[in-house]
């Protein structure tokens, strides 16, 4: 092989945000092989200037790359999982994958393949913190790119009571989740904003959590529109039902 060209498209600003690698090999001084990769970025975090530029959607990237699971990269370097979730099993696995990643960048050591990236030292790995719950509460709501939501046609019609209106979301919703509700409210006109500010004309709740909210049941998205109403401004506190009777054009209740 005389050489390989290399060329990675990336997501947002970070440069660790990379969705897609082209690769070309030449040998012989001849083009032989072409190879192209999506790849899901971290959080799945796209600029629209950068999809713009390369065209490269979430929808695209999404779940593309090397997952993160065990099994997943068990399997990308060629590990044995024979019985996944036995415990010695694992454990096995995992040392296995650490030695394939030593032995990929041609390194002797566990601490000479870590010196091989500068973001990653061993006293790194020395501030970890421990996991004290299997399932994290503050994880309940998957976080929503409230920039990826484009209103699926530009008809709007100009007398719906959520157009041209600011909506917040907090809690969680039973009749469908959070990012169709917040889709429902683009393709009527309306915009969503991910806190609550002045300009906020609606906060929709739904049902809190009051180990995570607190003993009076209010999320910090609700006090702050409270305390914004005490000053004057005008914001409308709606429950899920007033919300889909809104989104249906009915009247707001009384």
């Amino acid at each position: 092989m005389d050489f390989i060209t290399i060329d990675f498209e990336i997501a947002n600003n970070n440069l660790n945000s990379a969705c897609s690698l082209g690769m070309v090999f030449v040998n012989e001084s001849k083009i032989v092989d072409e190879k192209y990769y999506l790849i899901q970025p971290p959080e799945l975090k796209l600029d629209n200037r950068m999809s713009a530029v390369h065209g490269i959607s979430t929808r695209a990237c999404r779940g593309e790359g090397i997952g993160n699971s065990l099994e997943e990269r068990a399997k990308r370097f060629g590990v044995n999982l024979n019985d996944h979730h036995n415990a010695l099993s694992d454990a096995r696995a995992c040392a296995e994958l650490v030695l394939a990643c030593i032995k990929a960048k041609k390194r002797k050591s566990f601490a000479s393949y870590c010196s091989t990236y500068s973001s990653l030292s061993e006293k790194t790995f020395s501030e970890l913190k421990f996991q004290s719950t299997f399932m994290k509460r503050n994880n309940r709501f998957k976080k929503i790119n409230i920039t990826d939501l484009t209103p699926s046609h530009t008809d709007f019609d100009s007398r719906h009571p959520f157009f041209d209106k600011q909506m917040v979301f907090t809690g969680e919703l039973e009749k469908l989740d959070r990012k169709e509700a917040m889709q429902k409210v683009i393709d009527v006109g309306g915009i969503i904003k991910s806190g609550i500010s002045r300009k906020t004309d609606y906060l929709v709740v739904g049902k809190q959590d009051k180990s995570l909210v607190g003993d009076d049941g209010l999320s910090t998205k609700e006090e702050k529109a409270y305390d914004l109403i005490k000053k004057g401004y005008g914001i409308n506190i709606i429950k899920e039902d007033e919300f889909f009777d809104l989104l249906e054009q009915k009247t707001l209740s009384v």
